[in-house]
């Protein structure tokens, strides 16, 4: 049996085979549809030597079950005891405003029912999906893995598949290396049939902790080169999660959601008659590449997101880290105040240190308390001399851990324990934000701060990753995710006792770049990529992930650099959210007007940053971040292509033209920022750098007789 629900472009599959009547779930473009090989969705076709069972599309398992014989225990609890007995019962529709909701129930004949809901936004091409399991026994069951989504039979499109012809894409995440695209064809996996069709390939990725995007980015997809179809998920991870790809009997699969026993020590009781509910996944599947199926993510996301009326013009950041290293001073400060000022800028931010403590000038965390020696007149007196500057005054912040010293750090009845030992990593420990008086004292403390002094720009950092789990519930990893759901109601909190205050999520840069946490912010912090030129290549490749409007990126100023060197940095910034850096009181007139420039053309093409869709991102041939040998290019325009920006970047390159295709022949430069010489040559665009040794121009285009 074969349901199919058209949900816009995309087409959802349901498909029940007869013997095992396991359920099986799969999205392909509705165009294609009718391109699908049902003897490929007949998994019974292909079990020649014995009862090769499909995969069912509600992963679960609870303690004691048995796991499927195919050498997957200890690898993975897919298509378990429980998961292999859960049978489709019914589906359901709901409509309301631009929402369709598709619900389907099964069930098993042990009292366990599972609910996979699909939610899609008419006009997107993307599925928002979650899963829902219900103990409806009569006794306790223990639950040690659920995914929030999975993907059977890819690609539906040919019988027998040839692991050359798909790719895995996903991204590798690192401190300072976010965002480094991995393209290899499944083949280098192994993810093909043994001479039986028995057996599993499996490939396991995702991070333990509290910095979820450590290692990898919470994102997987798979392309069919040969029928030209990617499929793109993207998840919710605030905490320790797992994507899982594997090769089982006729076809790919993908799966993913939070870290099960074997990889994150989740363990929960499900009484008789409770739930437990998945987070989200977002799934695309496009004719196309890679960045097309990922912007539709990226747009759907968009689309849920309220964005303040203050953000709507893309204020323009001046951080002050790079400049006071953490030792500020309303002294100092004052410096960067007037110059931000002249240069336009619209939001003041002081980072680490303003803090510190009077008595020996360390900068202990937990206790917020501001340092009036560097500070007279305390956070209101700081606020006030850049509010006269017309810019918005914000402040450095990082609540979820203290350090040892700190006045906070006495309370040890606040911090986390593991195995009833205190978590430790070496001057830091770490808060319980399930403790009531911790989450409001706080909250009050953080709220009272922020109003009182009349500063309405917040970044919260975290720079220590908390490890497997903590104590507190059934396992380690329940009471991680009991602790990460308490610091995310934290957030909201924040938000609904200050409703104008923005907020800027940063941990170590990158770490936290996962869909809930960037639900939450105004902006997140792309990487702590202050120094070097690699943070051009990590803000185009970010784009993939999350929108450039939302990405703030540093343009970070030093003395010593020449012209070059600053447009490079400005360009930078304008991958995204534009955050200057740095002291930019050494700089005489004539190198602040470069960067003054530079702000008036980031206003002009802004519009494009904010609304617009990622085209191309050409960083292919570029595989180390720290050396560069090469150019590389990104291409963004409007939604309706009447307006592109074509970023062109050069670093210790090759000398040779940097080039890209256009969607039409009848575009021209209407304005740029850089030196490098351009044009257009048909549907091509032609970048001529200066220097091929640090190269950065940005061009804007406008297709003849657009007013």
């Amino acid at each position: 049996m074969i349901i199919k629900k058209q949900l816009g472009n995309i087409t959802a599959l349901f498909t029940t085979e007869e013997n095992s009547k396991i359920t099986s779930f799969i999205v392909v473009p509705t165009n294609m549809v009718d391109k699908v090989l049902e003897d490929k969705l007949n998994v019974s076709y292909f079990t020649k030597y014995g009862n090769r069972q499909p995969d069912s599309m509600f992963q679960v398992a609870f303690l004691g079950d048995s796991p499927s014989r195919d050498f997957s225990s200890g690898m993975s609890y897919r298509n378990s005891e429980t998961s292999k007995n859960m049978h489709f019962v019914k589906q359901e529709i709901k409509e309301e405003n631009d929402f369709i909701t598709l619900i389907t129930y099964l069930e098993d004949n042990k009292g366990i029912k599972g609910k996979q809901v699909l939610r899609y936004k008419k006009g997107y091409d993307c599925l928002e999906i979650y899963n829902e399991v219900t103990n409806n026994s009569s006794e306790n069951k223990i639950l040690e893995y659920i995914s929030s989504f999975s993907l059977d039979e890819i690609t539906p499109f040919v019988i027998d598949n040839d692991p050359s012809t798909i790719v895995l894409h996903r991204f590798r995440n690192h401190w300072s290396g976010e965002g480094h695209l991995e393209s290899l064809p499944v083949s280098n996996f192994e993810m093909e049939n043994t001479w039986s069709l028995y057996g599993i390939r499996m490939e396991r990725f995702g991070q333990v902790g509290t910095m979820p995007a450590r290692g990898f980015l919470p994102f997987v997809s798979l392309e069919d080169t040969l029928n030209n179809v990617t499929w793109a998920v993207q998840i919710e991870a605030p905490a320790s999660w797992q994507i899982e790809v594997g090769y089982h009997t006729s076809g790919l699969h993908i799966s993913g959601g939070i870290a099960d026993y074997n990889f994150g020590h989740f363990r929960k009781i499900l009484k008789p008659n409770e739930s437990f509910k998945t987070n989200k996944a977002y799934i695309s599947v496009v004719n196309g590449s890679l960045l097309e199926a990922s912007q539709k993510i990226i747009e759907y996301q968009n689309s849920l997101k309220v964005f303040k009326k203050s953000e709507e013009a893309m204020p323009i950041i001046y951080n002050d880290y790079l400049f006071t290293n953490g030792n500020p001073s309303l002294i100092n400060e004052k410096k960067q105040i007037a110059i931000c000022e002249k240069l336009g800028i619209n939001t003041f931010v002081m980072d680490d240190g303003w803090f510190k403590n009077e008595v020996n000038n360390c900068g202990y965390l937990g206790d917020w308390v501001v340092n009036t020696k560097q500070f007279p007149g305390g956070l209101k007196e700081y606020a006030h001399e850049i509010n006269k500057a017309n810019m918005l005054a914000g402040i450095w912040i990082e609540f979820e851990n203290v350090t040892i010293g700190s006045n906070a750090s006495l309370k040890l009845n606040w911090m986390h324990t593991r195995n009833n030992i205190l978590i430790k990593h070496e001057d830091r420990i770490f808060l319980d934000f399930r403790k009531k008086e911790v989450f409001d004292y706080y909250l009050n403390h953080i709220v009272n701060t922020l109003k009182e002094s009349n500063v309405s720009y917040l970044k919260v950092d975290y720079n220590e990753n908390i490890g497997l789990g903590v104590d507190g519930a059934e396992s380690l990893g329940e009471g991680l995710r009991l602790h990460i759901e308490a610091v995310l109601m934290f957030y909201r909190k924040l938000k609904e006792s200050l409703p104008n205050l923005v907020l800027e999520i940063c941990s170590s840069g990158g770490m936290r770049h996962e869909p809930t946490f960037i639900s939450l912010a105004d902006m997140v912090s792309f990487s702590d990529i202050h120094e070097g030129v690699e943070g051009a290549l990590c803000a185009c490749n970010l784009q993939y992930f999350m929108a450039p409007r939302i990405m703030q990126v540093w343009a970070t100023m030093r003395d010593y650099y020449n012209d070059d060197e600053i447009i490079y940095r400005m360009v930078q910034g304008m991958l995204g959210r534009l955050c200057l850096s740095g002291d930019l009181s050494v700089y005489d007139e004539a190198r602040l007007k470069i960067i003054k420039d530079g702000i008036d053309f980031y206003r002009k093409i802004a519009f494009i940053i904010k609304d617009g869709t990622t085209y191309h991102i050409n960083t292919k041939n570029l595989n180390s971040y720290r050396f560069l040998h090469d150019s590389f290019s990104l291409l963004r325009g409007s939604k309706n292509k009447d307006y592109m920006l074509f970023y062109a970047f050069a670093v210790k390159a090759p000398i040779k033209d940097i080039e890209d295709t256009l969607p039409y022949n009848d575009y021209e430069i209407i304005a740029s920022y850089g030196k490098g010489i351009s044009a257009i040559k048909d549907n091509i665009i032609i970048v001529k750098p200066n220097n091929y040794q640090t190269f950065a121009s940005v061009f804007l285009l406008k297709r003849k007789g657009v007013e």
